[in-house]
């Protein structure tokens, strides 16, 4: 395994896990920042919420992929 392969893994897990605490937590700031300001503007909060959390797994089982493929 290459030592960048482990580094994007580390930060796609860091952040998937960060942007999923955030959505658990509901704070009022997250919903302020630009992205989720939009979909929640098109789609509504609870509907951002869920899109956010996909996002955020996705990245989380993206970072499980690249430390888990080399070794298989």
């Amino acid at each position: 395994m290459d030592e960048r392969d482990l580094l994007v893994a580390c930060i796609s897990t860091g952040l998937g896990a960060t942007i999923i605490f955030t959505m658990l937590c509901n704070p009022e700031w997250l919903f302020r920042m630009r992205t989720p300001r939009m979909l929640e503007k098109k789609i509504g909060r609870y509907r951002a919420k869920l899109v956010l959390g996909s996002v955020g797994s996705m990245l989380i089982f993206l970072g499980a992929h690249l430390v888990i493929a080399p070794l298989v």
